[in-house]
């Protein structure tokens, strides 16, 4: 099987992701960079997890920044309602339909 890389937060990461490799121990966690750090090797990310901590600490465009590069990304996982916001729309057009 071949590795399955998620992006997540630093503190996503720290709670769920042991029960993540419980289910998928081929996954690789890509923890979210912080500052002004951009997230690299785009095209290995195949979900993106936006947890509701990545709009409490203002990570949520580079989440959506991240998703619009993401050449292979097949899932945005994302905890808030409303997907109406410009930001959004953008980040549909490049990745994968919102159901």
């Amino acid at each position: 099987t071949s590795p399955l890389t998620i992006v997540l937060s630093e503190k996503a990461h720290a709670r769920y992701w042991p029960r993540i490799v419980e289910v998928a121990p081929h996954a690789v966690a890509r923890v979210l960079p912080s500052g002004d750090e951009r997230m690299t090797a785009l095209d290995e990310i195949d979900i993106i997890w936006s947890t509701n901590d990545t709009w409490q600490d203002g990570l949520i465009r580079k989440v959506f920044g991240t998703a619009s590069r993401a050449t292979n990304l097949r899932w945005l996982q994302a905890s808030a309602a409303g997907t109406d916001q410009p930001v959004h729309t953008e980040s549909a057009r490049h990745v994968i339909p919102i159901w």
